[in-house]
């Protein structure tokens, strides 16, 4: 269902990302808190980094903020087409090279 997607919301597992980068759809992470070394609010904040997603921390979450997020969103797709024209940049290069680099660099 995700391709049919305007918009995900989801946590920051590697492969997911990777998938939405590849498949361009704009999305909004939320990094599980409690992820081994953090690792997944490394993976968000690398796209977040490159202006190519919402990243909310677990912590700082809030139905009214995810809604009112989601609702400006929903609201003005201008704001949907310029994540996916970045996601479109970053997949013109092997996004999972990028990830494997980034991941390595955390690591070093």
């Amino acid at each position: 269902y995700m391709m049919l997607s305007d918009l995900v919301i989801t946590r920051a597992g590697s492969s997911t990302l990777s998938e939405l980068a590849f498949l361009q759809i704009p999305f909004i992470a939320i990094p599980f808190k409690d992820s081994l070394d953090n690792h997944q609010f490394y993976n968000a904040d690398y796209f977040f980094k490159l202006n190519a997603c919402w990243l909310i921390d677990q912590q700082d979450l809030n139905n009214e903020k995810l809604f009112d997020l989601v609702k400006e969103l929903m609201m003005n797709k201008e704001k949907l087409l310029e994540k996916k024209n970045k996601l479109k940049e970053l997949t013109k290069t092997n996004v999972n090279e990028i990830f494997e680099k980034e991941i390595n660099n955390i690591l070093s």
